[in-house]
């Protein structure tokens, strides 16, 4: 009882897809050394040269430059040759494991490879503003902003993706909790998604054994998750005697900022990025905005996503 040699036959490698999902076939050919083996030994047969294996229940599909993590085998089908009673032709099918009423087909089926579920709604928060939809400046009858500014209701795209794992490591689901895409995640650029929480997990019981369904929400910023604050203040960057820093006298300290009369102000003066007072060095200019990396960023691609029919 002994595997002489696999090989994948010229025809293998079709597939379907259809309302269900898709579908795939591998066929391989296995010669046997005595005609007393049978479909049990060819089913599991691998090349005893190339190490080519026949695919095993559940096995992920791939072939070539393709993989289909959602797909994998459901059915072998065994036919012996009938001039060649030693050669055997082995036909593996490949589908997509999938549950809505929460049945699954007989035997020893790998919860964990089923397709993950997704789920998406919108989060709503506040936003300050400075401008109306007109692109006019939101200030009063004088041209001064309000205090506190204007908000208003933006609304955020949330998805939730739930899987299941066999093993719940709370040191990795840790790291990722409130941490941003280090790399392109759904098409989205780095720094876009964000995972709001350490993804928790459900114990649950398989006919392998015990595994975990998990929950990963991430929050979808197109415009990035760095936070913005104004840049206004009452200390401007100073040179040694206290006065604006020059190309030829640079900073080496800061000082307070004054009024007319030559008093420390009382209330925070826009600054214009580079430490100066707005009305200094651009008299009417807009109002600047700093931004900071509040959120670590995290590979994403180890999170294996499932792919979303969308549009950004």
């Amino acid at each position: 009882m002994a595997i002489v040699w696999v090989r994948e036959d010229p025809e293998s490698g079709g597939g379907d897809a259809d309302i269900e999902g898709r579908s795939y076939e591998r066929i391989f050919l296995v010669l046997t050394d005595t005609v007393a083996d049978g479909p049990k030994t060819v089913s599991e047969a691998v090349d005893p040269v190339s190490g080519l294996a026949v695919p095993g229940s559940l096995t992920v599909f791939a072939k070539g430059n393709e993989t289909d993590y959602g797909a994998v085998c459901t059915k072998q089908r065994c036919q012996r040759n009938r001039q060649n009673p030693k050669l055997w032709r082995v036909t593996c099918t490949f589908t997509m494991l999938r549950s809505e009423s929460g049945t699954w087909p007989g035997g020893s089926i790998d919860l964990t490879l089923a397709l993950p579920g997704v789920r998406m709604w919108w989060v709503g928060y506040q936003e300050a503003i400075d401008k109306d939809i007109h692109g006019a400046p939101i200030v009063n009858s004088a041209g001064q902003p309000f205090k506190p500014r204007e908000e208003v209701t933006r609304y955020r795209l949330a998805i939730e993706v739930t899987r299941s794992v066999r093993y719940y490591s709370p040191a990795t689901w840790a790291a990722y909790g409130g941490a941003v895409n280090a790399d392109y995640a759904w098409g989205m650029p780095p720094g876009t998604l964000m995972m709001v929480a350490p993804p928790g997990g459900n114990r649950r019981v398989d006919q392998i054994g015990t595994y975990y369904e998990i929950r990963m929400e991430i929050h979808v910023n197109p415009d990035g998750w760095k936070r913005e604050r104004l840049d206004q203040g009452t200390h401007r960057l100073a040179t040694a005697d206290g006065g604006i820093p020059s190309l030829s006298t640079p900073a080496e300290g800061v000082g307070w900022i004054t009024d007319a009369t030559g008093a420390p102000v009382a209330h925070d003066v826009l600054l214009d990025g580079a430490g100066l007072p707005l009305e200094i060095t651009n008299p009417g200019g807009s109002p600047v905005t700093l931004e900071f990396e509040v959120y670590h960023p995290m590979p994403f691609a180890p999170l294996n996503l499932p792919s979303l029919n969308i549009a950004w």
